[in-house]
């Protein structure tokens, strides 16, 4: 049975994870030769690579071509299955798991994480097992279903979730400032970097809230996630009253209503779940979860209204992906195409792409000053010295 196979000796084991600009990052060895790093995703059914060039040199085979579509419902992608290969995270034994591969990197989600990414582990690799999340202590832990004392859950609040094709719902009432409150299913989703989404589209009542912003919001398999960010009045997850989320309203094609059968309503990802202690039992169904440290921390929010990504060799090289129009960035003249040189007392080159956009989502009222590089690589270069007040944009001043 595939995750059974996680354990020989051991009826828990523990991994290490990187925390880099809202995804978690685990390393997978392909083939028993080929170091990766892959982004440890349960939104996901399947394991992917994003580049066959990485499944070429680990020497792996394939047969059918498949049709991907990632949890961000946008165009679907192409690929091949690669049979039989051997995935090591350690200090787990290796597995045999069959992966998708695609056939080229379109989705460069090195560029908005800021580090080199080859894929995602899906949870065919950890499917009838009990996984842990523990976001303070960057590990994810695995455990044999049938071994497991669950006494040790008493002190967590458990709901059962729907798991259909290795991926988990959980129903959650979810508030709007006009008082209305739905009941909606959303997908339990460490492979996204937000706090929430919803297909605004899909469930007549689940509307757009009063005052929103278009803009981007993130990368996913299709490319860039592209709707509407706006604050929703509460979520409640399980006992826990969660007020306030900046939540992501994205359309979903309706050709895709049509072709796909779409088992949710919206996404729940990291920036949500970072705030609990997580059990995910797949063998019985069920999500036990308790407040972490990070509980009570206000979300952040990038308050510059500006999405960077990085770029260069070393992925030091950040350049201005998209503007939200009147926000912060825009009143000052930042455009597309931008390069950051500076921020504050930083050379953007000596900083990783978390730190910078931490430091976008500091104080209300704090001011910051960027140095631009505008028309970089022309004739016409132009440096540009500005000053920034970094304001909310979902909190009238």
């Amino acid at each position: 049975m595939p995750g059974q196979d996680l354990f020989v000796n051991n009826k828990k084991e523990t991994v290490k994870f990187s925390y880099e600009n809202g995804f978690l990052i685990v390393d997978v060895v392909l083939n028993n030769y080929l170091p990766l790093t892959f982004i440890f995703d349960t939104g996901a059914q399947n394991t992917i690579i994003f580049d066959k060039l990485y499944a070429d040199v680990a020497q792996c085979t394939y047969d059918d071509e498949v049709r991907v579509i990632g949890a961000d419902l946008n165009v679907p992608l192409l690929a091949s299955i690669a049979r039989n290969v051997r995935l090591t995270m350690y200090p787990l034994p290796a597995v045999t798991r069959d992966i998708v591969v695609l056939q080229e990197d379109l989705i460069h989600l090195d560029e908005l994480i800021g580090r080199k990414v080859h894929g995602i582990l899906g949870s065919d690799f950890f499917r009838n097992v009990i996984v842990e999340i523990d976001y303070e202590k960057s590990k994810i832990c695995f455990y044999d279903p049938l071994e497991f004392n669950y006494r040790t859950l008493d002190d967590y609040s458990s709901q059962s979730v729907k798991i259909l094709r290795g991926k988990v719902y959980l129903n959650c009432p979810i508030s709007y400032k006009n008082g209305y409150t739905k009941a909606a299913d959303f997908l339990l989703d460490t492979g996204a970097a937000l706090s929430l989404l919803v297909h605004h589209n899909q469930e007549d009542s689940l509307v757009l809230p009063e005052y929103y912003v278009r803009g981007s919001f993130g990368q996913g398999l299709g490319g860039a996630l592209v709707g509407y960010i706006g604050v929703v009045d509460s979520l409640k997850v399980l006992s826990f009253n969660m007020p306030y989320i900046l939540t992501n309203f994205q359309d979903i094609d309706s050709s895709f209503l049509m072709i796909e059968s779409i088992e949710r309503e919206g996404i729940i990802g990291n920036l949500l779940l970072s705030k609990f202690k997580i059990f995910l039992d797949y063998r019985f169904g069920k999500l036990y979860v308790k407040p972490s440290k990070y509980f009570k921390d206000e979300f952040l929010v990038n308050k510059t209204g500006m999405t960077l990504i990085a770029q260069g060799l070393d992925l030091n090289e950040f350049v201005v992906s998209s503007v939200i129009e009147g926000s912060q960035a825009d009143k000052v003249g930042i455009k597309k195409g931008d390069f950051i040189k500076k921020v504050g007392p930083w050379f953007s080159r000596k900083r990783k792409l978390t730190d910078v956009l931490d430091y976008f989502s500091r104080d209300d009222g704090k001011k910051v000053q960027f140095e631009l590089i505008k028309n970089k690589g022309t004739m016409r270069e132009i440096h540009k010295r500005i000053k920034m007040e970094l304001l909310n944009p979902f909190i009238k001043h």
